[in-house]
């Protein structure tokens, strides 16, 4: 079982506590943890969707290994089981242990750990499949140039960073956001300019401007025709 699979288990063992609650509502000490929880459930409901959508995707790294959420999700199964045996073990849901310390702290921790490392690792994947070099400033220049393709290249690109900008809200979008990248790469290669230039011009508004090598005569001429060679970065 992996990390966002382990996730998904701890919130459904949280949401079976809240169930537990309605069964117990004289044990004070049970109330106390259910109150605790529902602040945390919240968290845990927020990203359920984001969950469902990232355990599928292959590639995503999640960094933070989250030691507590094996131990956290022990002790929630422990409770539940020992209070399905008996009811008044609702008085003491974890013996011997601080309620407070040991249990309610860490699982507000993380849920908080989760969110960040999710959110942390949606933004790296997303770049990671998002064609380099195509950004506003790039789009502006072939635009002005009367570059053909470029409005449907801008609304797919715009469409790419809002799906970026946010978790992931549906199973399919993972899948959807590949496809608009692997369309966005094809039609830049089919922008009505010398397969050179193109070249050039995605490395040219990259991050780190275009080497040298690529800079051929032919790259040259068409910039100095459509009034762009002052624009582009080269880097020696």
């Amino acid at each position: 079982m992996n990390i966002l699979e382990r996730t998904k288990a701890l919130n459904s063992e949280i949401e079976e506590i809240e169930k537990l609650r309605l069964r117990s509502s004289e044990a004070a000490t049970f109330e106390q943890l259910s109150d605790h929880l529902e602040t945390v459930k919240v968290k845990f409901v927020n990203l359920e969707k984001p969950l469902d959508s990232m355990t599928f995707i292959n590639d995503i790294q999640i960094q933070n290994e989250f030691e507590s959420l094996v131990v956290l999700s022990e002790m929630l199964k422990d409770f539940k089981d020992r209070y399905e045996e008996d009811k008044n073990n609702a008085l003491t849901p974890f013996p011997r242990k601080d309620l407070k310390s040991e249990f309610i702290n860490p699982l507000k921790a993380l849920a908080e750990k989760v969110d960040e490392n999710l959110n942390s690792a949606w933004e790296i994947w997303t770049k990671e499949i998002t064609p380099s070099g195509i950004n506003e400033e790039t789009l502006n220049v072939l635009s002005g140039a009367g570059i053909k393709g470029v409005t449907e290249l801008r609304r797919k690109v715009e469409e790419i960073q809002n799906l970026s900008q946010i978790l992931p809200q549906d199973i399919n979008t993972p899948g959807n956001l590949k496809e608009l990248c692997e369309s966005v790469r094809n039609a830049w290669e089919e922008l009505d300019a010398p397969p050179a230039v193109v070249s050039f011009l995605r490395e040219a508004y990259g991050d780190n401007g275009a080497s040298l090598a690529l800079f051929s005569d032919e790259v040259k001429k068409w910039l100095e025709e459509k009034g762009l060679i002052r624009n582009v970065k080269i880097k020696m």
